[in-house]
């Protein structure tokens, strides 16, 4: 938010108008919008947010590791690209209690909208 924060991951602006419910659900599903599974011409494979191309380069951001690497492949090191049915959002992956994230979703809407009222677990319910 405000140019602070990992260029890896989305602007939390964009969800912080949602209601409480509509946050969970984001943060919960199985699948995600853009992360894909990336082979290398190694044979390495990796979870990667494709960020840009240029020319015969794609920037990828490795999300198999925290926080995020950047990396840039050439055409030829990038033997397949597909869905990536494997990857977790870090909420669905760390363990957070309901409270936890209540709290988080509760920080979220503050900082990105000014949005005060308290989140409750039951307001996450989906």
């Amino acid at each position: 938010m405000e140019g602070k924060g990992s260029e890896a991951g989305p602007d939390l602006k964009l969800i912080a108008a949602l209601s409480p419910k509509g946050i969970i659900m984001a943060l919960l599903s199985s699948r995600t919008a853009y992360m894909q599974e990336v082979k290398t011409a190694a044979g390495s494979t990796f979870p990667g947010l494709l960020k840009g191309q240029a020319a015969d380069v794609s920037t990828y951001y490795d999300f198999s590791t925290t926080p995020p690497t950047k990396r840039e492949l050439k055409k030829a090191e990038i033997s397949d690209t597909k869905d990536n049915a494997q990857w977790k959002h870090p909420p669905e992956s760390t363990g957070y209690t309901v409270e936890e994230l209540a709290d988080v979703i509760a920080y979220v809407r503050w900082a990105g909208k000014g949005h005060t009222a308290a989140v409750k677990p039951e307001d996450m319910k989906h």
